[in-house]
């Protein structure tokens, strides 16, 4: 179709619907330099087919159908290509020498792709790159080897990714660095010889990172107070933790206030009247992550009303543990089947396997008028694959016609295993009956007239969990309802009683009375020369 174009420059396909390109497409047009083909489908097997362009200096393939790593194959030798833009596609790493015949690059925009690895050496050969913009993706760490050879890189993006540290080797290969973008990460720790080397950096933004500011951020702060950034840079380096210096400005912090091991970690109320810490304990019961969601399972030992707050994942970086990310919950005991056991679970987008973790909840407890927080930590543990459901709580109901109702709970739900009922009457087994987790509840008719009934229900070789019920049933009665009329009877004979005694004492004291004033006498003729307002009497009584 393009046959004999041989002086076009500019070609435009972009907004249309290809989603193939033939090797010889192209290859007619020797002096074509600017290449846009933006907004189609195009797959990354396409992109070696862009041959006999030998000229072309800009190409546009963003919003494509781009998917998997890049690695040496995917680019045919353009060697005066000098503008290349792969944003929003779904790009998931970039591999060693990927872009080697590349030589001449300068801008390279890998925005809104899933990279979450930059290979050793992936940037090898791109000798001329002064912009690289690798916002939105999902990268964790970004190694001094992946940047190593990008002396002349002038402008870097890295925000929105999930980085949680600045550290020297990020920064030393980039020698002529004048721009660097980190907002919108999980930056909490900025070592202190981090931006030694960026000495021609003149644009560093910082917003919406979790900062931890004690005494490891003390020389990044010393830094940013000499450096000669522009105010609306510094502005952007805000304290997250701990809760004394939140929100306040890194550059502002006086030195003497960046301390550390004067803080709790997890965050309490920083108003004049601090919140008090309950006495109530949170234990981490049990965990299961499947690749993709987090599940956990916590045993909470109060018996108050309390209100989830929030939960903090913190990651073990050598001698330090790192605030990764914080979720709010919304959750109350009175709105879980079981108050005592409390199961959370979400997404992990900032979770790498193998790493190792620490998980910690914050809720409110409210008894009367009074609130206290109950805090709770989990051990540091490695995130693997881990299935292993649990019972979360065991409801069971017996009717007047003896038809006994078990119901089941599993964690996490639609976990798929089987679940054993057993049942046991006055310590004797009755029945057992196996049902599917994801629906565990059983019937059972006949039940013997007498308990107490013992209702237990297993997963694997997990202990199980157990509860009696202690009605006894005889025919069609239930003996409960005896017992309660019979207490009543018994305290409506031991009011009538106390009545009787009471009237009985009542009537003697009164007898008494009328025989003591029989036996008083006259005051003798002395006595009446006592104040008239007084009389003696003198009386005897028989004892």
């Amino acid at each position: 179709m393009l046959q004999g174009l041989t002086s076009l420059e500019y070609l435009d396909l972009s907004g249309n619907h290809l989603e193939n390109v033939s090797s010889s497409t192209f290859i007619h047009l020797p002096r074509l330099r600017i290449l846009r083909l933006q907004s189609n489908g195009l797959a990354s097997s396409n992109i070696m087919k862009l041959r006999g362009l030998l000229h072309l200096e800009k190409l546009d393939l963003s919003s494509n159908a781009l998917m998997g790593p890049l690695n040496f194959s995917s680019f045919p030798r353009l060697p005066y290509l000098m503008e290349l833009n792969l944003a929003h596609n779904q790009i998931s790493s970039v591999a060693r020498e990927a872009l080697n015949g590349l030589e001449s690059l300068t801008s390279l925009s890998l925005k809104y792709n899933m990279i979450d690895v930059l290979e050793d050496n992936a940037f090898r050969g791109l000798f001329m790159l002064t912009s690289l913009d690798l916002a939105h993706n999902r990268m964790v760490a970004v190694s001094e080897s992946s940047l190593a050879h990008l002396t002349k890189l002038e402008c870097l993006d890295v925000s929105h990714n999930f980085l949680r540290a600045l550290t020297a080797d990020f920064i030393s290969p980039l020698t002529s660095l004048k721009e660097l973008r980190l907002d919108e990460n999980d930056i909490s720790i900025i070592t202190k010889d981090a931006l030694e080397s960026a000495t021609k950096l003149e644009s560093l933004t910082l917003a919406e990172n979790p900062l931890n500011c004690d005494c490891n951020l003390s020389r990044f702060a010393e830094w940013l107070r000499n450096s000669t950034l522009d105010r609306r840079d510094k502005n952007t380096a805000i304290c997250a933790t701990p809760p004394s210096l939140e929100n306040g400005l890194v550059e502002q912090v006086p030195p003497d206030e960046l301390v550390c091991g004067s803080q709790d970690e997890l965050p309490v109320n920083t108003g004049q009247h601090p919140m008090p810490v309950s006495g109530s304990r949170v234990i981490l019961q049990g965990y299961n992550y499947d690749g993709k969601m987090m599940y956990l399972l916590w045993n909470i030992q109060t018996i108050g009303f309390y209100q989830c707050q929030s939960l903090y994942v913190y990651e073990e970086l050598g001698a330090h543990e790192v605030l990764l990310e914080h979720n709010d919950l919304h959750c109350n005991s009175t709105s879980l089947a079981d108050p005592h056991r409390l199961p959370i679970s979400w997404q992990t987008h900032h979770l790498q396997k193998g790493h190792r973790y620490r998980y910690c909840v914050v809720m409110v407890e409210e008894e009367d008028v009074e609130s206290a927080l109950i805090l709770g930590c989990s051990e540091v543990i490695t995130l693997v694959e881990h299935i292993a459901p649990q019972i979360t709580s065991l409801k069971a109901n017996i009717t007047s016609s003896l038809t006994l109702t078990i119901q089941a709970q599993v964690w996490p739900h639609n976990t798929p295993c089987s679940i054993t009922f057993h049942i046991s009457v006055v310590s004797k087994f009755f029945k057992q009956t196996k049902r599917n987790c994801s629906s565990p509840i059983v019937i059972i008719p006949g039940l013997p007239t007498i308990g107490p009934y013992k209702i237990c229900a297993l997963l694997s070789d997990l202990a199980p969990y157990c509860i009696w019920i202690h009605s006894n049933h005889v025919g069609n009665v239930d003996k409960g309802n005896v017992n309660s009329l019979l207490l009543f009877l018994t305290i409506l004979i031991l009011v009538v009683m106390l009545l009787a005694y009471t009237l009985f004492h009542w009537l003697k004291n009164i007898l008494k009375r009328s025989k003591i004033h029989e036996q008083c006498f006259l005051p003798t003729p002395q006595d009446q020369q006592q104040h008239s307002r007084y009389v003696k009497l003198q009386a005897t009584t028989k004892v």
